[in-house]
């Protein structure tokens, strides 16, 4: 393993999942009975997943991913406040207080990882993640040098498409489109955001691409219905049912059956799907994997899921900036339906990414 892929494996690269939960629910269709795989990432679509009624294999190459996913699990241990403080979202809350009451409940690699990492859960877990912190900075520093608190607010106002469209006019002006170009370019988002071999398959830029996607964003579908973009421009929800369903009270309440039904497993995709039977899923939650796989190895990749899905299995994944789906030569065991994944993505309420590919196992 290089330093970089080292470094990668073992950093906080997420406390939160950019992925909307909601067209992943849909194109995945998890239910009782079903056993699905998904990435862990910061585990809210795999509890997502598993709230469905579904028993989840969340896997992931890095133990600090799978301790956090651990440290959220717990939270039927805690009252509903008491989680929300461990997590960061009441102030008021001492987190390491709270960590301690459930310390030893954590497996021993989580209970590890969050004893050396006690400032993380004192500034706020959710905001800690190195994708957090590089969009903190983007939301607290940079845009209000941009914008008054008073015209960021005024996205989570507007109800009609032509009142975001002429906002949108005043708000993209020429100090926004530098700072965003610049700070949403390959270069930055590479030595704050996200890692350089995350970008090895990207071609040209991106900050054109980005601006796009966040001007649909903020105009064709509603902030006020956003949890994503409200965090990236308050670090905040600004309204309860924005946030993830394991954050709300009812969501909280199941947190003993759901983790009850994932299984953690430290390892990458298709080393841990070469380890299972024929047949063993009903769903696959690819997260954007294949963005960061060469064309062989995401052809491997999707070989094990057509070898381990059931039929009708289906197979989702996210394309940040580079086009990958199932390559021609699996026509005939893993058929793709581009009009579910277009239909998806017009609902997609993150800006990041550029397609949503739903396929299903014959």
């Amino acid at each position: 393993m290089s330093d970089a892929t080292a470094t990668l494996a073992t950093r906080l690269n997420y406390s939160q999942c950019w992925e909307d939960t909601n067209i992943l629910l849909a194109a995945t269709r998890p239910k009782e009975g079903d056993r699905v795989l998904s990435i862990a990432s910061a585990g809210d679509n795999a509890i997502a997943m598993a709230m469905a009624g579904a028993k989840v294999d969340a896997v992931d190459v890095s133990e600090a991913q799978l301790a956090l996913v651990a440290l959220k699990l717990l939270g039927h241990r805690l009252s509903y406040g008491d989680y929300r403080g461990l997590l960061g979202l009441e102030p008021s809350v001492d987190a390491v207080r709270v960590y301690r009451l459930i310390r030893e409940r954590l497996p021993e690699f989580a209970r590890r990882y969050w004893d050396d990492n006690e400032d993380m859960l004192l500034a706020g877990v959710l905001s800690q993640g190195r994708f957090e912190r590089y969009l903190g900075t983007f939301g607290q520093r940079l845009l209000p040098a941009i914008h008054r608190k008073k015209t960021t607010m005024r996205w989570f106002e507007l109800d009609s498409l032509d009142e975001r469209r002429r906002h949108w006019k005043r708000w993209n002006n020429l100090r926004w489109r530098a700072m965003f170009r610049v700070f949403f370019s390959r270069r930055v988002m590479a030595a704050r955001g996200r890692s350089p071999e995350q970008f090895q398959h990207v071609e040209g830029g991106i900050g054109n691409a980005l601006m796009a996607r966040t001007q649909r964003v903020l105009t064709e579908l509603n902030p006020r219905d956003n949890g994503y973009l409200q965090w990236i421009l308050t670090s905040s929800y600004l309204h309860p049912e924005c946030e993830p369903a394991y954050l709300r009270p009812e969501g909280h309440a199941q947190l003993g059956d759901v983790s009850e039904r994932i299984a953690l497993v430290h390892t990458d995709l298709t080393s841990h799907m070469k380890a299972q039977s024929d047949g063993t899923y009903s769903a696959f939650n690819l997260s954007d994997v294949p963005e960061y796989l060469d064309l062989a190895t995401t052809e491997e990749l999707l070989t094990e899921c057509a070898r381990t899905g059931r039929s009708g299995a289906r197979i989702a994944y996210w394309n940040l900036f580079v086009p990958r789906c199932r390559p021609a030569s699996l026509a005939d065991r893993i058929d793709r339906h581009p009009d579910i994944g277009l239909a998806l993505y017009a609902q997609d309420r993150s800006f990041f990414y550029g397609a949503f590919q739903v396929e299903e196992v014959r």
